[in-house]
């Protein structure tokens, strides 16, 4: 029986593709024989904007998430009825998302 936590041991080879579970999925042509990894053979120039964008938009969520979720309703109402009318324009933009927060929680999850 194989050790389903092999990889994870200290000084393990890394699996071939033969000895790879064979309930993948994928086309047997797009993991590379000598590692075993999932479209290894893509190349440098479509892989690394790939990467970048992703980074890109973990950040974007992320901050959106930490942005939109620390605001507090009681304040952004405070804000729509203080002096500053910029402020106050920008506050009423914000508040009908923030006032259904599971629903922005699980959108900005999600993306």
């Amino acid at each position: 029986v194989p050790d389903p936590f092999y990889p994870l041991q200290v000084g393990a080879e890394p699996r071939r593709a033969s000895e790879a579970q064979t309930n993948c999925s994928c086309p047997s042509e797009v993991v590379d024989e000598e590692t075993g990894a999932w479209l290894a053979n893509l190349p440098l120039e479509i892989s690394l904007p790939i990467i970048a964008i992703l980074v890109a938009f973990s950040g974007l969520f992320s901050g959106l998430t930490l942005g939109l979720m620390g605001l507090d309703l009681l304040g952004l109402q405070i804000v729509q009825r203080g002096g500053n009318p910029e402020l106050a324009e920008y506050a009423a933009k914000i508040a009908p998302l923030r006032d259904n927060g599971n629903m922005l929680l699980c959108t900005l999850l999600l993306g």
